[in-house]
């Protein structure tokens, strides 16, 4: 109802007529707490049934590669386990789900423990979670970020890859996230709304917002 308002309220009741949705983000928190864990996957499995009726046909979300408390294996180990359960309740939808891999130098030193921030180390976690309605998000930005190489990631296929964001680099830092410094965002564009609720594209140096930029 709250997306059929939006549009019919802009006047774009034929979009909603003919909408498609990309992949959504899922909507569990299975990084911190069990209980966090347990609240967000008993509301995917209470509304997968309508969720899927959206023509949703997967969901993305990303890893932090660090952890104040677990240490690597630890931290490996309830992401398997999480993931299962989760890729169980999608499948019964035949639902994916695609994994980013993130690896900005300001979230690698956030914490004590290191975890999964390139493409080997992701392929490692979604070849342990044993699914196969289990893919990639790609970002060029985390895999600049990585410092991968495309022989690292000679091992995809088409169907391994659920969605990709083209430069998913926060202007403001995106300098201090590189590997090294001196990175140019003169060449990133961002996607913002004007004062007349119409889409524009704009450089980053020109965004009067602070977001991601793609």
């Amino acid at each position: 109802d709250g997306i059929r308002d939006f549009c019919l309220s802009r006047g774009l009741g034929d979009v909603y007529k003919r909408q498609v949705f990309d992949s959504g983000s899922l909507p569990i928190e299975f990084r911190t707490s069990d209980e966090d864990f347990q609240k967000g996957f008993q509301y995917l499995k209470n509304n997968i049934k309508a969720i899927a009726s959206l023509t949703i046909t997967s969901f993305v979300t990303w890893i932090m590669p660090t952890h104040k408390e677990l240490t690597y294996t630890q931290n490996f180990e309830q992401h398997k386990i999480r993931l299962q359960q989760i890729a169980d309740i999608l499948s019964q939808e035949g639902m994916r789900l695609g994994l980013e891999y993130v690896g900005p130098k300001t979230l690698m030193a956030r914490d004590k423990y290191a975890f999964i921030h390139t493409i080997s180390e992701l392929r490692e976690l979604i070849s342990a979670v044993g699914m196969n309605n289990f893919g990639y998000l790609l970002d060029s930005f985390h895999t600049y970020c990585a410092e991968d190489q495309v022989d690292d990631m000679n091992f995809l296929k088409a169907k391994d890859i659920v969605s990709v964001q083209i430069n998913d680099a926060v202007v403001s830092q995106a300098d201090a996230d590189a590997p090294k410094s001196g990175y140019d965002t003169s060449h990133l564009y961002t996607l913002q709304v004007d004062a007349e609720n119409n889409p524009e594209l704009v450089t980053a140096d020109e965004a009067t917002i602070d977001a991601s930029v793609n």
